[in-house]
């Protein structure tokens, strides 16, 4: 009897608290915080309760109905914070839109990926705030990382990758971050920052699953900063202290070897190498990457003709500044092996793909070779013969680049001043590696007498010094630099 009178006592209790609400607002001097205690309570009336402190009205107050009575517990949160918490336990969600607050379905019937990712990413980001040092915060670090990979925004997510690494390097996700940071570094051509990463990577004192991608990617990493036998040094260690068997893992290092050997100038190696992969491979991603690194091969084995085929070949295939670092270099060793019409058709497939000035100082220089009259008066401007001349100069075709250069400096009156420094400055180089060091500082002196800047001054000066200092004229080299010509 006394146990049935006890729990009709405690009913009669949670009777009365049930649908208690309290709501309360305060200030912590940069904005509005609200406070909300509420036991089994409506959700129509916790929302207007909200709204009435606040000072708002609500509207779409009738998605409020037909919901669950809620429990909510907050303290001190931004009104916007707090209705986020509440609503988005039903599916909804509010908008602090002038002086009322607009109740809306949390997303579309149908909601893009941009919309889930950026609620996805401010909830993450309110998680954070909340409880920043929380046993799960590595975890949204991580998630607020692949949001923005999703994106396509890399830096952003290698900031996201980094705070893990930094803030949670002893945690199991550290070395992950690590390997992502480091591959969109290198995705983003920033290849010194991300060898740092692989280094620390592969340096880490505890077990992780990274330990020998790390030390590929770091051999991969060092060709790109043309540091090749370093890249060998390390697939040498990678092969010795993580052995493997598995035939796609060992493709993957074969052909980084093969592009380090390139590199290193060991193009007869590479070939050699780069048969075995070939030979053991049906993936296209395989077969585009060893294009690029047989184009490299023939290169270094001084096959100019050849490797500026497999330089076009791989330009059909590559994207972005991998097609118009191919492209180039295919037009232009096409004119080492004096195959002028190879370079006009690589010029022409330039076109094709809308990066005709890509190539356009070659195939210039093949029409010149050629007899050919330019049929496009664009390319016989002054700035594509200048062009033309430090593209000859920096070739090391100097005698080449006077003749091209010449007849601008008997002209020179018809060009802007910045074209007239540019033209003095390659004209004068050009004109001392041919042995004309009188000739070049007079080319100088004339060109630096019309010119009024004294930034475009000091190049000429600059230059006529380094070209008295190179023939042993060092006082004259001083006077240069004094501005005496």
């Amino acid at each position: 009897m006394r146990i049935a009178l006890a729990h009709m006592v405690l009913a009669a209790f949670a009777a009365q608290d049930r649908g208690a609400l309290t709501v309360e607002l305060e200030s912590d001097g940069e904005g509005p915080l609200v406070s909300v205690h509420a036991r089994r309570a409506p959700l129509e009336r916790v929302i207007s309760e909200i709204a009435r402190q606040l000072g708002r009205s609500v509207q779409g107050a009738d998605r409020l109905a037909g919901h669950e009575p809620l429990d909510v517990y907050l303290d001190a949160r931004p009104p916007a914070r707090a209705l986020t918490w509440i609503l988005g336990t039903v599916g909804l969600r509010a908008d602090l839109a002038g002086d009322a607050i607009v109740i809306a379905d949390e997303t579309a019937p149908y909601p893009a990926e941009t919309e889930l990712l950026a609620l996805a990413e401010s909830a993450f980001l309110y998680a954070l705030k909340d409880a920043p040092r929380h046993e799960r915060s590595a975890y949204a670090e991580m998630a607020l990382a692949r949001i923005q990979e999703e994106r396509g925004d890399l830096e952003a997510a290698v900031k996201h990758y980094d705070f893990v690494k930094e803030k949670h390097f002893a945690h199991e996700l550290a070395p992950e971050a690590l390997l992502r940071s480091a591959r969109h570094l290198a995705a983003l051509g920033e290849w010194a920052l991300a060898a740092d990463r692989y280094y620390e990577l592969a340096g880490l004192d505890r077990p992780h699953p990274y330990h020998a991608v790390a030390r590929l990617e770091l051999a991969r990493t060092l060709c790109f900063l043309e540091s090749p036998k370093k890249a060998l040094h390390v697939l040498d260690a990678l092969d010795t202290h993580y052995p493997t068997r598995d035939d796609a893992k060992v493709r993957e290092r074969l052909l980084v070897r093969a592009r380090g050997l390139a590199l290193a100038g060991e193009g007869t190696d590479a070939l050699r190498v780069l048969e075995i992969v070939e030979g053991t491979s049906e993936q296209a991603d395989w077969s585009r990457e060893a294009r690029e690194v047989r184009a490299l091969a023939l290169e270094a084995l001084g096959h100019a003709g050849e490797a500026g085929v497999a330089w076009l070949a791989f330009a059909r295939d590559a994207e972005g500044p991998q097609r118009e670092t191919a492209l180039r270099r295919s037009a232009r060793l096409a004119l080492e092996a004096e195959d002028e019409l190879g370079a006009l058709f690589v010029h022409a497939f330039a076109a094709k793909q809308g990066r005709a000035e890509l190539t356009l100082p070659f195939a210039d220089e093949a029409r010149a070779r050629l007899g050919l009259a330019s049929d496009d008066p664009a390319r016989t401007t002054p700035a594509r013969q200048l062009a033309r001349g430090a593209e000859l100069l920096a070739r090391g075709e100097s005698a080449r680049a006077v003749a091209a250069l010449e007849p601008l400096f008997r002209h020179r009156a018809q060009l802007t001043p910045g074209e007239r420094l540019r033209l003095a400055v390659a004209h004068a180089e050009a004109l001392a590696a041919q042995g004309q060091a009188e000739r070049a500082i007079f080319v100088l002196r004339t060109v630096a007498e019309g010119l009024s800047e004294e930034e475009a001054r000091r190049e000429i000066y600059v230059t006529a010094s380094r070209i008295h200092e190179r023939r042993g004229a060092l006082p004259e080299a001083i006077e240069a630099l004094e501005g005496r010509l």
